[in-house]
């Protein structure tokens, strides 16, 4: 380079020394170059170190941190063992307190009943004197008794030899009783014999007079079935014995095994019941959910909500506690209305209305009040 400028001044009629000065210009200026990327290097290794320095610290932080966490948790722990503590030591404090003052009352009262006491061993002590003195006196007392007592004892066992003999003589007569006593057992023995026999003969005859009751009561009950024979099984041609026999009486209607009549005419609970009763039947008795169905499809419609019908439900033996006609308990099967059904006081008779859900129409009312019922009876023969 200095060669290349010392050529170009030498060309150019340049003096020598400004090409030396451009030269020695240039390699500061190379120096200062080198000397700042060699700055820029350390200055970059120094910032590499802060960030290492600075990593290092900050994870030392850290687990310094996370150090003080534990012990300030276990600081926590601690405080609340001697919270603890403390209150245990308190309550026990008090408590010694409590019994250090029941001993002093305690204390105080042992004293006062030790004077009572030695107040007392002094009154014993001078009642054990009067009864010494006592004593003596009953000594000498027990001894003219006694000699009083052996005198006497002497007189009594002379009678007491008297009765002796006496009492030899009962025994004589007893032994005699006893021997009449024994024949009359014998006889009284064979009096029972008799009354067994007896016994047995009537335990014979009231088995035979309950079959002729069991055949009675057959009877009765075929009896029945022939009653409902001429109702529904009516001659097909007057003098002849040929019938046609109907499930039901006319007017009634057919379910199941089971035939139901709908009056048309208002009475009373009791009233309706009478007239199921005369018909063969009974109030309705609801046993399964196909029936109240059945029912519901069944009741006919009134426009007035007081035009319900009766059933077999009351509950006029105990109040609460419903009950059908035929003694069942309605435990299991119920379809009341919300809000009936429960314990009243006025309302014993159940009912069922026709404009409500099939599976929430029944109701309690006064039984005296006045409504159409619905009748049941066994079918006298079965449909298909």
């Amino acid at each position: 380079m200095a060669e290349m400028l010392a050529g170009r001044g030498g060309e150019t009629g340049t003096p020598e020394p400004l090409c030396w000065l451009a030269a020695a210009c240039l390699g500061l200026l190379c120096a200062a170059l080198f000397l700042g990327i060699t700055s820029l290097g350390i200055h970059y290794h120094r910032s590499s170190l802060k960030s290492t320095l600075l990593s290092l610290e900050l994870q030392a932080s850290q687990e310094a941190s996370e150090l003080l966490r534990k012990e300030n948790h276990a600081l926590l722990v601690s405080q609340v063992a001697l919270r603890s503590q403390y209150s245990h030591a308190a309550a026990a404090r008090e408590q010694a307190q409590r019994d250090a003052l029941a001993l002093v009352q305690s204390s105080v009262q042992l004293t006062h009943t030790n004077q009572q006491l030695q107040g007392e061993l002094e009154k014993l002590r001078a009642s054990a004197t009067r009864l010494q003195s006592a004593h003596s006196q009953l000594q000498e007392e027990a001894g003219s008794r006694l000699e009083a007592e052996r005198s006497d004892r002497a007189e009594a066992c002379a009678q007491l030899q008297g009765e002796r003999r006496e009492l030899g003589e009962s025994v004589e007569r007893l032994q005699g009783e006893y021997v009449l006593l024994s024949a009359a057992r014998l006889r009284l023995l064979a009096e029972n014999v008799g009354l067994s026999e007896s016994r047995a003969l009537l335990a014979q005859q009231h088995v035979a007079m309950e079959r002729e009751r069991d055949r009675l009561r057959r009877t009765l009950t075929q009896l029945g079935h022939l009653a409902a024979v001429e109702r529904q099984c009516p001659r097909k041609h007057p003098g002849t014995e040929e019938r046609e026999c109907e499930p039901c009486l006319r007017g009634w209607r057919v379910f199941s095994t089971h035939c139901y009549f709908f009056s048309t005419e208002l009475r009373s609970w009791s009233s309706s019941r009478t007239h199921c009763l005369q018909q063969g039947g009974d109030l309705v008795v609801i046993d399964s959910i196909e029936e109240q169905e059945f029912l519901h499809r069944l009741t006919p419609q009134y426009r007035s909500p007081e035009q319900r019908y009766w059933i077999g439900l009351s509950d006029e033996e105990a109040e609460g506690v419903w009950v059908w006609v035929d003694g069942a308990m309605s435990m299991e099967r119920r379809f009341w209305v919300n809000g009936f059904g429960g314990v009243d006081a006025d309302r014993d008779c159940a009912s069922i209305l026709r404009e409500t859900s099939p599976m929430k129409n029944w109701r309690d009312d006064v039984c005296t009040k006045t409504f159409r019922w619905i009748c049941e009876s066994k079918a006298l023969v079965e449909t298909a």
